[in-house]
């Protein structure tokens, strides 16, 4: 991923557009040149943009002043120099779009890139590109009130805890309900403060200005989402809470016991990445309710998937979205809206990285509440993995804490507390199943992931045999495979290998070359091999659909393509295993053996 600053200009005199351009061609910034209004839309849009150039009089029928003020009502926000001659009305709508600065036409080139490279300094961090889809429904979207302008101000604390505590707290005290709530909080039984606080001033200095703003943040927070929860169905409501507070204190967990980041602000950004189930819940009804029950009882189906399937974006999205709206840091909304995307854990700064690895343990632990499958676990213990969490013994810890946390939680924000019992019995599963899922080595391999965290003793794992096993899974025998193998692949010639490969196996294999030709042969396939690159299709998107229409049965990827994003791609969309070509009948056997019930045994001939 690019670490330049990106500058659009777009300006009526192209010459000059390209004079200036020439001022940020270098190491640290990329200028792109727009030729028309819907290729700089499409610039804002697709683009992490540090900085906007831009001429109030353009050719076509929008001015400049008249391209922002829609940017800003589509939650676009870039630091922006305008090129204009001011007047009464102008400088109004200016100050309204808080333009960071305003220049003459006739001022030399080199002058305005000068303004422009000391904005860019000043100014806020580059534009994060949300989906212009979410973007709309949030801003149309009236059942989310504006944040207090307090949160607003101090939530880039969560980041760096720089700003004065005797300001904090006398911003906190001309805010009535911010400091009810904030003395409310520190004499409630949870935090257990020996001697009853009184002053805003002494509870900034007992919890410290980032503890301080991620309290009255989550109770703000928590607060909205009870209110908005009302009017969704009953079932829907309790899910959810459960959920967000459940994803919010595993996150917190993991950042306490990964340590480099605050457990603070993973708390608030796990219930942050959740708001957008409540925005889909609300614009989509019923239908969004049938699609979290789906995504709940199909093991292999994730939420963000079938979101993503039915309506082109997520709730990563949404939230997104609604961060924006509200005005938070963007370093705040980056992670948001990066939750759900392996490259944007591999290509974040590592400070990054720990949030989004707390942020998607979280969400796993959470998935994995509603319904224990192999699929789930196995998905876990790879995040365990990738993000180094530890020994066994400190995961089982991080557990515990993040259960602690959803009971103190609850009882300090007025949450409805999840039942003790069924949290317990959690703990108890993860810790005794989640190890005994293995990531298959090939996709360790390919990927670069490092080995699999045990998650029990040594001698346990010597005592279970060379075959890796699925928790709950039956050890495989001799019996014959039932069905058939379904083979997708565009090459004809391999299904024809495949089949006569597996001929003396008993091994039936029905194989085809398009994607909407594996349908009427789904039902009876015991499992599926599907290739990553199909003519017109990928790989990843056929997985995607067949996990839509509930089919549970292992799906193998095989490609002789072995970078990174592919099978990264592979993996969220759904597969049990990768297997790169050229394979033999061996090797084959071997990845069935490992996902099938009641598989042959691989033989060496």
């Amino acid at each position: 991923m690019s670490q330049k600053r990106v500058v659009i200009i777009f300006l009526a005199d192209t010459a000059r557009a390209a004079e200036m351009a020439a001022y940020f061609d270098d190491d640290q910034h990329q200028p792109l040149l727009p030729q028309n209004t819907d290729d700089f839309y499409r610039c804002v849009n697709s683009e992490c943009v540090e900085l906007v150039i831009i001429d109030n009089q353009l050719p076509g029928f929008l001015s400049g002043i008249e391209i922002l003020e829609r940017l800003h009502k589509d939650l676009l926000h870039p630091t922006t120099v305008l090129i204009a001659v001011a007047n009464a009305v102008l400088n109004q709508r200016i100050r309204a779009l808080e333009v960071k600065s305003v220049i003459r036409p006739t001022a030399p080139t080199e002058q305005i890139a000068q303004i422009a490279r000391a904005a860019i300094k000043s100014g806020n961090v580059a534009q994060v590109p949300i989906d212009s889809r979410a973007r709309k429904l949030v801003q149309g979207s009236e059942i989310v009130g504006p944040l207090p302008q307090l949160l607003v101000k101090y939530s880039s604390q969560l980041d760096s805890d720089s700003c004065s505590m005797t300001e904090l707290a006398q911003d906190i005290s001309l805010d009535p309900r911010m400091t009810s709530m904030l003395l409310k909080l520190m004499n409630s039984a949870a935090l257990a403060v020996r001697h009853k606080i009184t002053r805003v001033v002494d509870a900034v200095s007992y919890l410290g200005i980032r503890r301080t703003v991620a309290l009255i943040l989550t109770a703000n927070l928590a607060h909205s989402q009870m209110k908005l929860g009302k009017s969704l169905p009953d079932s829907l409501r309790a899910w959810y809470h459960h959920r967000s507070v459940f994803i919010a204190s595993t996150a917190a967990a993991v950042a306490r016991h990964g340590g480099e980041c605050s457990p603070d602000t993973a708390f608030v950004l796990g219930l942050l990445q959740e708001l957008g189930v409540l925005v889909l819940a609300h614009s989509h009804g019923e239908k969004y309710s049938e699609l979290v029950q789906r995504s709940r009882d199909v093991g292999q189906l994730r939420l963000e998937i079938a979101e993503q399937q039915e309506f082109g974006i997520t709730h990563a999205d949404v939230s997104a979205a609604l961060l924006q709206k509200w005005g938070l840091p963007q370093s705040l909304v980056r992670l948001v809206v990066n939750h759900h995307r392996p490259d944007a854990v591999i290509d974040s700064p590592n400070a990054e990285r720990k949030f989004l690895y707390a942020m998607r343990i979280g969400e796993a632990v959470a998935n994995l509440s509603d319904k224990k499958t192999p699929q789930r676990y196995q998905l876990l213990n790879q995040l365990l993995a990738q993000s180094e969490m530890g020994s066994a013994d400190e995961w089982k810890a991080c557990l515990a804490d993040a259960v602690s946390q959803v009971i103190e939680s609850a009882q300090l924000f007025s949450i409805p507390v999840p039942d003790e019992s069924a949290l317990q019995n959690l703990i108890d599963q993860l810790s005794a199943e989640c190890s005994d899922v293995e990531i298959p080595a090939a996709v360790l391999e390919v990927v670069g992931a490092p080995p699999i965290l045990p998650l029990c003793d040594a001698g346990d794992v010597a005592g279970r045999g060379s075959v890796a096993q699925v928790a709950g899974t039956p050890a495989p025998t001799a019996e014959p495979f039932p069905g058939h193998l379904l083979v997708i692949d565009d090459d004809a010639a391999l299904g024809k290998m495949i089949a006569a490969m597996l001929q003396t196996d008993g091994i039936t294999v029905l194989a085809c070359q398009e994607p909407h030709d594996a349908l009427p042969l789904i039902e009876g396939a015991f499992a599926i091999l599907c290739d990553a690159h199909l003519r017109g299709a990928e790989g990843a998107d056929v997985v995607r659909d067949l996990r839509s229409r509930e089919y549970a049965r292992p799906i193998i990827m095989m490609s002789g393509d072995r970078t990174r994003s592919t099978v990264e791609q592979s993996i969220k969309s759904g597969i049990n295993d990768y297997l790169l070509k050229p394979f033999d009948r061996k090797l084959l056997l071997a990845k069935l053996q490992r996902h099938v019930h009641h598989a042959p045994p691989a033989t060496i001939e």
